[in-house]
């Protein structure tokens, strides 16, 4: 969002409205005219947020629950819910797709801050996750050569 704000800040008041003025918002934010020409990378980041939103579950109710079934079991209400990645290797590796992803969002938006206001970034020290994790990376696509494959289609890794 802060790189379409940047973009352009008629951007801010299309968001605010968003509830009222439902095709204005899609047309700004939705598909690729969600990219930034502000923020790096953002071509990149839409297609994997893009990906993981209709791929995969995460905490929207709609979502979660959609792959879920509700039996009566007596008394009691059994819920199941189908998971994808019970091999604790591929479980790992959308763990750290994910925080790299996160790190990866982290610091495009620093730096379109400090182009913006000059290099005060809140956190100039910064290691970057993929270089911290880069050996337990590398050891994991060593044992399972999907979490490679999870890791930078998911996390953006470089492996």
């Amino acid at each position: 969002m802060i790189g379409k704000f940047v973009d352009d800040p008629a951007n801010v008041v299309i968001w605010k409205n968003r509830h009222v003025d439902w095709k204005s918002y899609n047309q700004t934010f939705a598909g690729r005219a969600m990219e930034s020409k502000s923020l790096p990378q953002s071509d990149a980041f839409r297609q994997v947020l893009s990906r993981l939103n209709d791929e995969f579950m995460h905490p929207n109710p709609t979502f979660t629950y959609r792959d879920a079934t509700q039996k009566d079991e007596g008394n009691d209400v059994l819920l199941e819910i189908q998971c994808f990645d019970t091999d604790p290797d591929i479980h790992e590796a959308h763990l750290l797709a994910y925080l790299n992803l996160l790190d990866l969002l982290g610091g495009a938006s620093t730096g379109l801050v400090d182009s913006l206001y000059g290099a005060a970034s809140a956190a100039p020290a910064r290691e970057e996750y993929g270089t911290k994790e880069l050996v337990r990376a590398t050891r994991l696509v060593a044992r399972n050569g999907l979490a490679k494959k999870v890791m930078e289609e998911l996390g953006l890794w470089t492996l």
